[in-house]
């Protein structure tokens, strides 16, 4: 059997940076999430891997669209992260979106919904 070249997942520092993303420092949540989500890549697993019954990010731009529209209505979030979900936004029409931010919507709209920012879709 060949020796695996994927980092084993660290746990403990997982839960920390999840621990991050109630942050009220934009940056810091977005850095968090970016972490995060090296972290599970590195281990070789998706964010489905490690969390039990829950939709993975779609390839769907109407429905990324809309995750983008409710974080950008929302009061909670800040000028500064709504100007980046804006440029986002663009990037996504312009079908120029990098699968890690689609990722990173994908989990702000999971957060905000359920810090109850957001209703559930």
């Amino acid at each position: 059997m060949a020796p695996s070249n994927r980092e084993p997942l660290d746990r403990k520092r997982l839960k920390k940076l999840l621990a991050m993303l109630a942050s009220s420092h934009d940056g810091e949540v977005l850095n968090a999430a970016r972490l995060a989500s090296a972290m599970l890549r590195d281990a070789g697993l998706g964010w489905s891997d490690i969390i039990a019954d829950v939709q993975t990010p779609s390839d769907d731009d109407a429905a990324d669209l809309k995750r983008l529209d409710d974080l950008i209505a929302a009061k909670h979030v800040t000028d500064v992260l709504k100007m980046r979900l804006r440029a986002m936004r663009v990037a996504l029409r312009n079908k120029r979106l990098a699968e890690q931010d689609r990722r990173l919507i994908w989990i702000l709209h999971r957060k905000a919904v359920m810090d109850g920012m957001i209703a559930e879709p």
